[in-house]
């Protein structure tokens, strides 16, 4: 098999609410929904795709009519889903946005996740041990994550979801993993509120001081941050016309990934991240099907 990157995490049906005006809270607005695949781990795992690599994906379906959404959009895709585990119910993340494309309130039903447990990892060891590298999401609990770490011969990427979910990743800190949090989840992970730079600097350090090998905390419109034991790296967030923010951050794990398999340097590597974040806001969906490396590299080149 041609190299690849081996994916952990969920896989769900996003229901997206976006109103047609200003968002009123308490009150029913009139807007558009719609329905597609996405969750943390399978979105990067598009991502991957999209920027050239082979993805094989470990997750968990339900036995329902969902799941054949989740399935299509792999074909599709070429992502190697054939490994999943089967549950009940397909996990689900209902969302609603403002006017502006920013999530204001969410709901997940990622239950069907805890399928994916150490006893399943095992089963795919050598798929892991293969992989050039191996990216999980906080989705799973802290110990499949850990164990999943330590099986791996090549880079582990965690992206941590949520700032509850981050926590679960701090077993897994001690094998050298690249972390990918936001300013809320790298408060999560070192206890304390993240307001600024110099915050997320600090907690950038103490989260490296536990073992991790990099960390880049997104910060939203305020940049990102990419610090290793040797340097930090700060970009400003890339210009673009956001139509819908969701997403952005899974992309950014995403090119992360592949800036690190082709071998760029740090500061390579965020604006080439922070370049992909961009694109993908570019787009109504959570994942934007125009993204490709070479149009990633050619547009992170001339901005």
């Amino acid at each position: 098999m041609e190299r690849y990157v081996a994916i952990i995490g969920g896989a769900n049906v996003d229901i997206r609410g976006c109103p047609i005006g200003r968002l009123i809270e308490r009150d029913s607005n009139i807007g558009t929904i719609t329905r597609s695949a996405g969750g943390v781990g399978l979105n990067i795992a598009r991502n991957i795709s999209l920027l050239g690599e082979q993805v094989v994906m470990l997750t968990a379906l339900g036995c329902d009519g969902d799941s054949t959404i989740i399935e299509g959009v792999c074909k599709n895709s070429g992502i190697d889903i054939t490994r999943a585990v089967r549950g009940e119910r397909t996990a689900t993340y209902l969302y609603i946005e403002d006017e502006l494309g920013d999530m204001r309130l969410a709901i997940n039903d990622m239950g069907v996740c805890e399928l994916i447990d150490r006893a399943y990892v095992a089963r795919y060891a050598e798929v892991i041990k293969k992989a050039a590298a191996v990216v999980i999401d906080a989705n799973i609990d802290s110990k499949t994550i850990a164990y999943a770490a330590l099986l791996s011969k090549g880079p582990v990427f965690v992206d941590t979801v949520s700032a509850e979910k981050a926590l679960r990743v701090r077993d897994a800190l001690q094998f050298g993993i690249h972390l990918k949090p936001n300013i809320l989840e790298a408060g999560a992970l070192c206890d304390r509120e993240v307001c600024d730079k110099d915050g997320a600097v600090a907690a950038a350090k103490e989260i490296i001081e536990k073992g991790a090998s990099d960390v880049c905390i997104s910060m939203g419109a305020s940049g990102a941050l990419f610090c290793s034991r040797d340097e930090c790296e700060f970009l400003d967030v890339q210009p673009c016309n956001i139509v819908n923010a969701t997403g952005a951050g899974d992309c950014m794990s995403a090119a992360l990934v592949v800036s690190y398999l082709h071998g760029m340097s740090a500061r390579e590597r965020l604006k080439f991240a922070q370049t992909a974040a961009a694109i993908c806001m570019e787009s109504p969906m959570s994942v934007n099907e125009s993204l490709s490396f070479e149009g990633v590299l050619r547009r992170a080149l001339h901005e």
